[in-house]
């Protein structure tokens, strides 16, 4: 386990403690003959094992589900996603436009 967490603390997320791993284990083999979902949930694991503070994110969650083949969920994130960003740069639009007025 003190190996594992040296590798983790040289890593700056979940899933590049994943590619590494998967990488480092057998680099020719083709990502078919991976079982990515245990991968995914194996790097999350040990994460959280070493980053007891850590919560998942969106990025983390849409990246677990398309490990999983779960495009429902991908969908539903990703149009979460979309609206929010939208949702960003209008209120960035209005806020400029009001200083605009306001100093005009």
């Amino acid at each position: 386990m003190l190996c594992v967490c040296r590798i983790v603390e040289s890593c700056d997320t979940w899933y590049e403690l994943m590619v590494g791993k998967l990488l480092y284990t057998n680099p020719l083999v083709a990502p078919s003959d991976y079982d990515l979902p245990y991968c995914a949930d194996w790097s999350m694991g040990v994460w959280r094992g070493v980053h007891s503070m850590w919560k998942a994110g969106t990025l983390d969650r849409l990246l677990e589900a398309a490990m999983r083949n779960d495009f429902m969920e991908v969908t539903a994130i990703s149009r979460y996603v979309h609206v929010h960003i939208h949702m960003h740069v209008i209120q960035s639009y209005l806020l400029l436009h009001s200083l605009q007025l306001r100093f005009q």
